[in-house]
């Protein structure tokens, strides 16, 4: 029987006032690569010098299908498509994605690549429902896992103690300063970066973008 271990999260929530509800993930405490793979596959008598090449080249052949327009289905896995967004822009030293209102304004300069998108086979999912598995709870029951609650006074102390000895954050520092996923780290720089009460200001830097303290607030 495998054991899946899961720990237990608050939602981000739309107002302060609302009542917390919660989600799970699981608790992933390693990660295999390449390597480890190949010897697994040897371990199936599948030979390393044919797995660790063919594992070399996957990644690039569907990356090359996938700029010709294509979707790439590997039969027993999945299939594999792109994902489309429009690219960020500054509005008021913030990082946000464009509303259109007129499909006249939308052109290729608008568009970016936001990800992958997999779609799983039915006979790759089967797999894992053909397994005994028990869930097991990590964080213990009752408790919740990382993604940690604040007020805005405690936020603003931390940022400012992190600046005191830094240039700039970024909202993956916030993200792991605070212990926040991404979605709460992107709320909270919005919160941080808004009139009246702004503390930070932000900045496109190459590609990304950064905050530092408004100039009233050093």
């Amino acid at each position: 029987m495998s054991t899946i271990k899961f720990s237990v999260h608050r939602n981000p929530k739309n107002t302060p006032e609302a009542a917390d509800t919660y989600h799970v993930r699981p608790d992933s405490y390693y990660t295999i690569g390449r390597d480890e793979i190949v010897k697994q596959l040897g371990e199936r008598h599948l030979s390393p010098a044919i797995a660790e090449p063919l594992l070399r080249e996957l990644p690039s052949v569907i990356v090359e299908n996938l700029l010709d327009n294509k979707a790439v289905h590997l039969q027993g896995l999945g299939t594999f498509a792109l994902r489309l967004g429009f690219r960020t822009r500054q509005d008021d030293a913030q990082e946000a994605k464009p509303a259109f209102t007129d499909p006249e304004e939308i052109t290729g300069n608008e568009v970016q690549i936001d990800g992958i998108f997999f779609k799983p086979d039915k006979d790759f999912l089967q797999l894992m429902t053909n397994h005994e598995v028990h869930f097991e709870n990590a964080t213990g029951r009752g408790q919740v896992g990382h993604t940690a609650q604040y007020t805005e006074e405690q936020v603003r102390r931390r940022v400012r103690d992190y600046l005191s000895g830094h240039d700039y954050l970024t909202r993956r520092v916030l993200m792991q300063l605070l212990q926040l996923t991404k979605h709460t780290a992107h709320k909270w720089l919005e919160r941080l970066t808004t009139a009246p009460h702004a503390l930070l200001r932000g900045e496109k830097v190459g590609t990304t973008f950064v905050y530092r303290l408004k100039q009233e607030n050093q």
